[in-house]
């Protein structure tokens, strides 16, 4: 077992070298398998309790930007009244890539090209919720191991729950479009003015 930092400096999982805490730190328990160190104040847990779905959500997409990971809504199960009882978030990666091996063997398959370059590997991360009352929710099986790597300390900036724009954001590029500037020449703008992508 092996922890990784983005330095590319490799210590051991008995914590003989200490990683610097500017470092991110991202354990591989075994071949292909991964875990993230965080904040343990912000990872969900067992029988842990949301007051609705959308909460549960915005909670676990939080654990996962601080990870360096985008996730996204997955299946659920209805009652007989069509109340949710089960519902399932995954990490973004989950799933088969839409280009599998058979997919390739059928030749009347047309693939789909997408803008992102996070393709599907069947990651197997996810939080299960279960209807706990009336709206309630709670965690009845949590797995946040990964079979990919996760997003740099530099490249967290790029991960799609990141890349929202404030109002203030699209004010400025509306303004600057009044006058014949684009939108990637006023985001430039607007980085000089924050002082990197980082702070925009």
């Amino acid at each position: 077992m092996f922890v990784v930092t983005d330095r590319d400096n490799t210590i051991d999982a008995e914590g003989n070298r200490e990683a610097s805490p500017d470092v991110e730190v991202q354990y591989e328990i075994q071949r292909n398998i991964w875990i993230r160190h965080c904040n343990e104040e912000i990872k969900p847990y067992k029988k842990q309790v949301f007051p609705n779905l959308d909460t549960t959500f915005e909670y676990y997409e939080d654990y996962g930007r601080e990870c360096g990971f985008t996730v996204r809504r997955s299946t659920e199960k209805t009652n007989n009244a069509g109340k949710t009882i089960l519902k399932y978030f995954v990490c973004s990666r989950a799933g088969p890539n839409d280009y599998s091996e058979s997919a390739r063997s059928n030749s009347s398959y047309k693939h789909r090209n997408r803008k992102t370059v996070s393709a599907k590997c069947i990651c197997p991360a996810k939080l299960s919720l279960r209807a706990d009352g009336e709206n309630s929710f709670f965690v009845y099986k949590f797995i946040e191991t990964h079979n990919h790597q996760f997003a740099s300390k530099s490249g967290m900036q790029f991960l799609s729950c990141n890349c929202s724009l404030t109002d203030f954001h699209q004010h400025f590029i509306i303004d600057a479009v009044k006058v014949n500037i684009g939108a990637t020449r006023a985001h430039g703008f607007y980085k000089s003015l924050c002082g990197s992508y980082e702070n925009c």
